[in-house]
């Protein structure tokens, strides 16, 4: 499944220190076509014992290189008493009314699935799938996923850390005189062309000139606060260079770039 831009701008802004509210009950619709980034391009089916239907999400688990979740439970709806026809996409949204709320997740079926009368649409556990990949942290991965579990996620303002290696591996973060993280201004979340959100630093993110030499700087870590705090996104520096005393590590305006898809 992949999130609609509502969704994606949402778990963006939390970067831009808008406190996010877990979502206690979500909804899973089925569609004739394709709901789309927006969650509102889609035909939803229609049928008079149709009603969109309770999902819950198990605990977030990694799995093929990416940090997802599942529905816990099969999901049943009420048999159809007239011909509906072909389901090819679902949606996840926080209303229970047709046509209502805010999609946060749409997909499409491994295969459609025909309603006619007499039948009895359904989803077996664990077929509602929703994986995140990508740069984002193992931390901010399961924090964004237990928002479709009733969990909240606080707004923080972020700041760049510089390490020596991968930050989830074996990378320290570097360190020596007047090291410190900067903090980093986002732009609003805007949609690109690929269907993934995304915000950049609106000013240029610059350090402290180091007084003494503070290492080999081969990764970058964006945190959740200027000490200690947890690792929300990282990428490799294309260039690692060792930071000697005098230089000022800086990068510029709209080159730091986070995506949500």
């Amino acid at each position: 499944m992949y999130a609609t831009n509502y969704f994606e701008g949402q778990i963006l802004n939390v970067l831009r220190n808008a406190s996010l509210s877990g979502y206690d009950n979500l909804y899973v619709g089925l569609y004739l076509t394709n709901p789309g980034e927006t969650g509102t391009g889609g035909i939803e089916v229609s049928y008079p014992e149709y009603a969109r239907m309770p999902i819950t999400f198990t605990v977030p688990q990694e799995e093929s290189g990416g940090m997802g979740v599942k529905n816990a439970e099969s999901i049943l709806w009420e048999p159809a008493s007239q011909d509906a026809g072909q389901v090819r996409f679902i949606g996840i949204s926080d209303s229970p009314v047709v046509g209502g709320g805010n999609m946060l997740l749409y997909g499409e079926l491994i295969a459609p699935l025909e309603i006619r009368a007499g039948q009895q649409p359904s989803i077996y556990a664990g077929d509602v799938l929703y994986f995140i990949v990508g740069d984002s942290s193992i931390w901010f991965k399961t924090r964004v996923l237990n928002l479709l579990r009733g969990e909240s996620l606080e707004g923080f303002v972020p700041h760049l850390a510089l390490f020596d290696g991968d930050p989830e591996g074996t990378g320290a973060e570097l360190s020596g005189a007047s090291y410190a993280r900067p903090d980093v201004e986002f732009s609003v979340p805007v949609e690109q062309v690929g269907g993934q959100s995304q915000i950049e630093n609106t000013s240029v993110i610059r350090f402290p000139s180091p007084t003494t030499t503070w290492g080999n700087w081969a990764w970058d870590g964006l945190m959740t606060a200027p000490i200690g705090g947890n690792l929300v996104f990282k990428a490799q520096n294309p260039i690692p260079e060792i930071l000697q005393r005098n230089y000022v590590p800086q990068v510029p305006a709209g080159a730091y770039k986070v995506e949500v898809n």
